[in-house]
């Protein structure tokens, strides 16, 4: 349909029209210069006649072309519609489907956003923390140095208590040992005088001293 509506608005619409009108007026001159001299009003007359049919014959071709181009535009018409309608449906999609796509933006962008948002407090927050935890490291570890400084002090202050206590018990340990060899030695030394003590008074005081004086 398409087709022929294109072949038929190809021809020019109005060249009939025209040459019809041309050729009609060429014939109807024609016939009057062929014609035999007649009377004035006679010959106004016939000539009326033919201009009226020439005119009658125009309107009537006119006619024709203009139903043909009536009958054109309604094909025109009948294959452009569904076209148009198509068109119009492709156009609502679009829009419709531009439309989703401006809302699923602000969407994005809005959650984008918010998102950046929430990362930047994150990233402060733990900027803030790592700095906090940062300060508490260098505090502990200025204390665990003071702790581990007086632990060493303590320990080496404990070490020289136990060398001294080492040592003092070493000697009294020798002392000990001194006393109970003095002691043994007494022992044998009074069995031994014993017998003698009522013969030799001066004796037992000399040992009685003597071991008063060890003790």
């Amino acid at each position: 349909m398409l087709t022929a509506a294109a072949t038929h608005a190809a021809r020019p619409t109005s060249s009939p029209t025209v040459a019809g009108n041309e050729d009609s007026q060429s014939t109807a001159d024609h016939q009057d210069s062929l014609l035999p001299s007649m009377p004035e009003d006679l010959t106004q007359s016939m000539g009326t006649s033919a201009r009226t049919a020439a005119q009658r014959r125009r309107w009537a071709m006119n006619a024709r072309h203009r139903a043909n181009d009536v009958e054109f535009a309604f094909e025109i018409g009948s294959g452009l519609l569904p076209e148009v309608r198509r068109l119009q449906a492709l156009l609502a999609d679009r829009d419709k489907a531009l439309q989703q796509l401006t809302q699923e933006k602000d969407h994005f962008e809005r959650t984008a956003d918010a998102e950046a948002r929430r990362v930047d407090r994150d990233l402060t927050t733990a900027r803030e923390s790592g700095e906090e935890h940062k300060a508490e490291s260098e505090r502990f570890n200025i204390a665990s140095q003071d702790v581990l400084a007086k632990y060493n002090g303590d320990v080496a202050q404990l070490k020289r208590e136990i060398s001294d206590l080492q040592i003092a018990l070493d000697v009294c340990r020798a002392e000990a040992v001194q006393k109970a060899a003095t002691v043994h030695q007494a022992g044998d030394e009074s069995a031994t005088s014993s017998s003698n003590k009522r013969n030799s008074p001066n004796t037992w005081r000399k040992w009685r001293k003597k071991m008063f004086s060890s003790v």
